[in-house]
């Protein structure tokens, strides 16, 4: 019940932010998405010994002020969405 719940709030979330599309939708305009690229410190380092990836996150090094929290939380629903869909 409570799984099923959180699973369906899940898929609505997913439906009502257009989620599925996200990854067609560039960061606009494009200053502020170099502007995240160069303040939010993620990536990918490599692959485990099972080949899961292994991304690393500067949270003490991250400044998180180049641009509003909208778009550093697009910016992380899409690099999310791109390690989910091509990365693994």
């Amino acid at each position: 019940p409570k799984a099923h719940k959180m699973l369906m709030d899940c898929l609505n979330w997913r439906i009502q932010n257009g989620i599925d599309s996200v990854l067609a939708k560039p960061i606009v305009p494009s200053d502020l998405y170099r502007a995240i690229r160069d303040t939010l410190l993620v990536g990918l380092t490599g692959y485990s010994k099972q080949g899961q990836p292994v991304y690393a996150f500067g949270v003490g090094l991250s400044t998180l002020d180049k641009a509003s929290v909208h778009y550093y939380v697009q910016s992380h629903i899409q690099m999310n969405e791109y390690r989910d869909r091509v990365v693994l």
